[in-house]
């Protein structure tokens, strides 16, 4: 199977879960890392903001801002991914393929992140993840050195995903089963 069937299928998968289940397992996601010593120590954090049926994020920005955390959001540039600074709901609108973006950025070096929440369709145990396929957050991950995490449902790990040279590996997933170290000494 092709990593693009691949995608169509996890994202028909995802659509597929409720509503419902969606916002009761983001709050548990979000309740989980907001736990994490990964979470605690770091106080610059680059978090996606939610589209077509992702981990809602909103909760998990309204913790950071609450705990004095700089919020870090993604703005795209062309083929690239930047880093805004981002202080309230009101600096977004909606910006390339729809997803919410300051629209004033304030930015800052990938190399000041500590914590990177990474979005994808599915996520191995490994920490091999399965992007939309325009490779923008591998291409930011080479970038800097921060701590990097898949905010998932249960349902998006998978047992084993196609891996190619450009890809990133992530360290760790949150799902609202369980937290996942990923091995990366698997293959």
């Amino acid at each position: 199977m092709t990593k693009q069937e691949l995608r169509k299928i996890c994202l028909a998968s995802r659509y597929q879960l409720s509503p419902e289940f969606r916002e009761k397992a983001s709050r548990e996601i979000a309740r989980k890392l907001t736990r994490l010593t990964s979470w605690r120590n770091r106080k610059v954090i680059m978090c996606f903001l939610t589209i077509r049926g992702e981990v809602e994020t909103k909760e998990i920005v309204e913790q950071a801002w609450q705990e004095g955390k700089t919020v870090i959001v993604p703005k795209v540039e062309g083929k690239k991914l930047l880093c805004s600074k981002l202080t309230s709901w009101s600096q977004l609108a909606p910006g390339t393929f729809g997803v919410p973006e300051p629209r004033d950025p304030v930015l800052i070096d990938p190399g000041e992140l500590e914590l990177v929440l990474v979005p994808a369709l599915a996520y191995d145990r490994a920490g091999r993840r399965l992007g939309y396929g325009a490779g923008y957050f591998d291409r930011l991950l080479k970038k800097t050195g921060a701590l990097r995490i898949g905010l998932a449902y249960g349902e998006q790990i998978l047992d084993h995903l196609p891996e190619e040279a450009n890809d990133c590996r992530i360290e760790e997933i949150v799902t609202e089963k369980e937290i996942i170290i990923c091995s990366e000494g698997e293959k």
